[in-house]
């Protein structure tokens, strides 16, 4: 099935996903720090979007909200938006706006105390990709060191703008069309994908590692095979990648396909690593944007 543009079906893969993203989030909520800022966090406007479309889209907003561990989070979504509350340090709303052409997402954080005021402006051609999206969204709008000069606020783009087959995703529904050299992710030469869901990735530290692909409601899901390769972590200093390799934690993907079969579009979980000396202070899963372009 097709996702182009506005006219998104819902089918219960999709509701699935939804429920699997909210489960995931819920599980790493955590108690905000002491001395956290305080959060105002009010509904989405919504138009022109289904019901269904617009409770899969702003619960799964508002759970990634709740996962910003530097913020105390109030959930205000039953009241009408106060901007000159003097109740929190910040505001958190937005809007969805659906169209025949996509649906535009914008989210806002704006400081109560000054004019700062931190917004995220994107257009969708499905909820599926805004789905995929969200999570690194609103870690962006939240961490008030990221730079928000990518995400371009602007208007519905016009059809003939998303007619092109490179820019419109849908799910995955057979792995061996996969078949062939891949690139285009930073650190990684190429990637050769083999029929029956087997695949290596060459990376540009010099070693190879082994991957397994399946699909999982209609996403392809990408995970390496085994353990960790010490090259893989060539960044570090030798005595802290070998006890990064202990950890045992190894990258995936997941990912839709465009629609002409050339490009694989999603996000890698991937391991932050932070050390002093020899030793390891941190180990972060994060989360990348990547693209993958068949040769």
């Amino acid at each position: 099935m097709k996702k182009n543009g506005f006219r998104l079906k819902i089918n219960s893969k999709f509701l699935f996903f939804t429920a699997i993203l909210l489960c995931i989030s819920i599980s790493v909520h955590s108690e905000p720090s002491q001395g956290a800022f305080s959060v105002g966090s009010y509904a989405l406007e919504v138009k022109n979007v289904s019901e269904q479309v617009n409770a899969a889209i702003t619960n799964a907003i508002f759970n990634f909200v709740k996962e910003q561990k530097k913020y105390k989070i109030f959930d205000l979504r039953p009241q009408k938006v106060n901007e000159s509350s003097g109740d929190f340090h910040y505001i958190f709303t937005g809007s969805i706006t659906g169209s025949d052409n996509g649906i535009k997402l914008e989210l806002i954080l704006q400081s109560t105390s000054d004019d700062t005021k931190r917004t995220i402006s994107k257009v969708y051609q499905n909820a599926n990709l805004i789905l995929l999206d969200s999570r690194i969204l609103v870690s962006d709008l939240f961490d008030l060191s990221v730079n928000l000069s990518s995400y371009k606020t602007g208007s519905l783009p016009e059809k003939k703008e998303l007619s092109s087959t490179e820019n419109e995703f849908e799910e995955i529904k057979n792995i061996d069309i996969l078949s062939g050299s891949w690139q285009g992710e930073e650190g990684i030469e190429r990637i050769e994908i083999m029929r029956g869901g087997r695949a290596v990735a060459v990376l540009s530290a010099g070693t190879s590692i082994f991957l397994q692909l399946k699909i999982s409601d209609g996403y392809l899901i990408i995970t390496q095979s085994g353990t960790p390769n010490l090259r893989q972590f060539g960044n570090l200093p030798d005595t802290v990648a070998k006890k990064a390799v202990e950890l045992g934690k190894t990258p995936a993907w997941k990912f839709l396909i465009s629609t002409n079969n050339k490009i694989l579009s999603g996000e890698k979980t991937d391991i932050n690593i932070e050390y002093s000396g020899d030793e390891i202070v941190s180990a972060k899963d994060v989360i990348k944007k990547v693209k993958w372009f068949k040769n």
